[in-house]
């Protein structure tokens, strides 16, 4: 038994989920193992863990919050016909108590997924988790009584916390993923002569293994036999 989360849907048969998921929502991507209907996970997504990903995002969200004000400010395009209540609000909004906690409890909510944001399944699973966050009631509210004071129209209100909402996430995703880069880089590790050594053991075991058997063999590839035969004429490679 297989369940469809989207449509709380059962299916009997591993095909009729892949044919379902394909045809229906157009996800060949997924797992039907990570959607069996006994399956009790609050999310079919594999909880990795992931709490220095709520903890970076408190990290290295101020200066994403001020840079990205600063950016909207800039931006030629809220500037067409003059200065426009987004320019404004985003000069506004870098000296106005209480908004950078605002946003940044937003985002650390979002964000305490637990998940690593890996495959494809966690950042789905973390957008939506954007998406409930950014347009339900308490939000709403919590950015009018903000912004409520100002001489500012709510629709005006409402277009610059869209834009800052989306400029917001793409610069925190687009951070985190340097700097996962870089970290990555600086944790590399060197793989040691003993390894190497078993590697390349293992490799010219295998060779010979192969050359062995199709040697025995008459209807053997004539290229499978000459590759062999070279791979294992080679001479050993001397350690680095």
């Amino acid at each position: 038994m297989v369940k469809c989360l989207t449509q709380k849907r059962v299916l009997k048969t591993i095909a009729g989920f892949r044919g379902h998921v394909t045809k229906q929502h157009e996800k060949p991507h997924l797992k039907a193992h990570q959607h069996e209907a006994n399956n009790t996970a609050e999310n079919p997504i594999s909880k990795t863990t992931s709490t220095d990903l709520h903890t970076s995002i408190a990290d290295i969200f101020p200066a994403i919050f001020e840079a990205t004000l600063k950016s909207i400010a800039k931006d030629p395009m809220h500037k067409l016909f003059g200065e426009s209540e987004v320019t404004l609000l985003s000069r506004v909004v870098l000296c106005l108590s209480g908004v950078h906690q605002f946003f940044l409890d937003t985002f650390m909510t979002v964000f305490s997924v637990g998940r690593t944001l890996c495959s494809t399944l966690d950042r789905e699973y973390m957008f939506q988790k954007y998406h409930q966050t950014t347009v339900s009631a308490d939000f709403t509210c919590g950015y009018m009584l903000l912004f409520g004071t100002l001489t500012f129209t709510n629709q005006g209100i409402c277009n610059f916390v869209n834009i800052l909402l989306m400029e917001l996430m793409g610069n925190l995703i687009k951070e985190r993923a340097e700097s996962a880069l870089k970290k990555a880089a600086s944790e590399h590790e060197t793989i040691s002569d003993s390894d190497q050594n078993i590697l390349f053991y293992v490799c010219g075991f295998i060779a010979r293994s192969l050359k062995k058997r199709y040697s025995r063999s008459k209807s053997a590839c004539p290229k499978k036999k000459k590759c062999l035969e070279y791979l294992c004429s080679c001479p050993p490679i001397p350690p680095s």
